[in-house]
């Protein structure tokens, strides 16, 4: 029975990690590339950002939608149409032309994109326990990192060999491949009944509890702007000031996401076994990815080798932080049954961040101010997500007593 048990939460696990890894497969891919692509379309870098953008903000509304509707509709109906959209949205792609219909296309897949993640949390987190679930989220977490990486090497070779648009080609077939497998091995959950009249006492209760996310969601934006905005533009930020190829600007960006996957583990361990406080540990992440922001500000362009490990470990934070906040604060809400609404909510403000990053660094960097002031704002930004976290642990171990006094474990 226990060997049985075992079996079935590995084949969730993974099932939700490969999902996970499918959708960055078919939304990073454009960020990865938007360097051949500017040249290949003799478009500029700035006018290509628009899309990405869009992007986030579809991705960030769409996570509201996904996650009222998660608590309410089986996750294996809204990942599949997720999936689906997402892999026409990508074969799409190499037909577009212009900076309009980009966008247009590739805002629709941030709302596609937007239909996994809160069902993908709703899903552990009716399958798990509270410690099964704080163990596993860092599996399927490592899915993203895994994914940028395959992508920062997959793509200068699919370049190489035919072009840019086959990226979008090859990143669709991945999506068919996730959504057959989505579909025929996904499991149905419990869903939140539907509410009363009697009810509304409760739901005045529930409203109470939320004030505390109102911190947790600026920290959130915070950790977005760096999280993806370093991510997502260090190749053009080595190409520009360090002078390196775009292929190589490229597999450079492979250093941020293998750091990344170190921090998933090392933000798990300190979480789990030594800060339980989600605040207190997010303080102590954030805080290390400020320092090497203001090393990385302090250093600009000494060597690529320097600037490219400093914003490898910042952005390694940024995922700690993120795993925090985005995953293991929503099991909080577990006792509630509005598990996905909290997790849709949250998720969204990162991409409020994701969005801010896309549209305003490019700007940044062809205007006066140039990279030295990214850096300059990325290092204000790290350090003001520090002291936001830190001011909240008061606010949090007060949050916690009273959920233990009014949703008691069972």
């Amino acid at each position: 029975m226990e060997k049985s048990k075992t079996r079935k939460i590995q084949s969730l696990v993974f099932l939700c990690a490969f999902t996970y890894f499918i959708s960055y497969l078919t939304r990073k891919n454009f960020s990865t590339i938007i360097l051949a692509m500017s040249s290949g379309m003799n478009i500029a870098q700035d006018s290509l950002s628009i899309a990405l953008t869009v992007n986030f903000i579809a991705y960030g509304l769409g996570q509201l939608i996904s996650g009222f509707f998660g608590d309410r509709i089986q996750p294996k109906k809204l990942v599949a149409l997720g999936l689906i959209v997402t892999v026409l949205m990508n074969i799409a792609m190499p037909f577009c032309r212009n900076v309009a219909i980009i966008a247009i296309s590739w805002c629709i897949n941030g709302f596609a994109q937007a239909f996994m993640w809160p069902p993908i949390v709703k899903l552990m987190t009716s399958n798990f326990t509270d410690e099964e679930y704080k163990k596993h989220s860092q599996k399927v977490s490592w899915a993203s990192s895994i994914a940028t990486v395959f992508l920062y090497l997959i793509c200068p070779l699919i370049i190489h060999l035919l072009n840019w648009q086959a990226v979008f080609i090859f990143s669709a077939i991945g999506g068919l491949v996730g959504l057959v497998y989505w579909w025929t091995t996904c499991p149905e959950v419990e869903l939140k009944p539907k509410e009363n009249k009697n009810e509304s006492g409760e739901n005045k209760k529930r409203s109470s509890f939320g004030l505390i996310l109102i911190p947790v969601m600026i920290a959130i934006v915070l950790q977005g702007v760096l999280r993806d905005g370093v991510t997502d533009w260090m190749p053009s930020y080595t190409n520009a000031v360090f002078n390196l190829s775009e292929e190589i600007s490229i597999l450079s960006g492979v250093v941020l996401p293998l750091f990344s996957m170190f921090s998933f583990a090392i933000t798990t361990w300190l979480y789990t076994k030594k800060i339980q406080n989600p605040m207190t540990c997010s303080a102590v992440v954030f805080g290390v990815g400020a320092v090497a922001s203001v090393l990385l500000w302090i250093f600009p362009s000494g060597s690529p080798v320097l600037s490219i490990a400093l914003s490898a470990v910042l952005t390694a934070c940024m995922h700690g932080v993120n795993l925090l906040l985005i995953c293991m604060v929503p099991a909080y809400f577990k006792r509630m049954g509005n598990v996905s609404m909290i997790s849709g909510v949250l998720n969204c403000c990162t991409y409020v961040g994701s969005a801010v990053s896309a549209y305003v660094i490019p700007l940044i960097a062809s205007g006066t101010g140039g990279w030295t002031l990214n850096l300059l704002i990325w290092a204000i930004i790290a350090v003001l997500g520090t002291v936001i976290c830190f001011i909240t642990v008061p606010s949090w171990n007060r949050f916690q007593k009273r959920l233990d006094r009014d949703y008691p474990l069972n």
